[in-house]
């Protein structure tokens, strides 16, 4: 799970879950900056924040392209596949 909060006031700004199962986040911006609702000040992601959402993505989609995969394997088991 990543957490981010409000450099400025502490306020809780956005809770993203990661691991299987994990829905895509709500815009690409939260790789750079998010505007906190509570002082309105722009939150500016580090280096070691947007890594770690870039490398929670990634885990994301390899999740998502697995499980296609799986299935598609399924579908096709029994079959000479090449």
């Amino acid at each position: 799970m990543l957490t981010l909060t409000c450099d400025e006031c502490g306020q809780h700004i956005l809770t993203w879950q990661t691991g299987k199962g994990v829905k895509k986040p709500p815009t690409v911006d939260l790789f750079t900056t998010h505007l906190c609702n509570k002082c309105k000040q722009i939150h500016e992601l580090t280096a070691s924040e947007t890594d770690k959402w870039k490398q929670a993505e990634l885990e994301r989609i390899e999740f998502e392209y697995q499980k296609k995969f799986n299935e598609i394997k399924k579908k096709f088991k029994g079959e000479n596949l090449k």
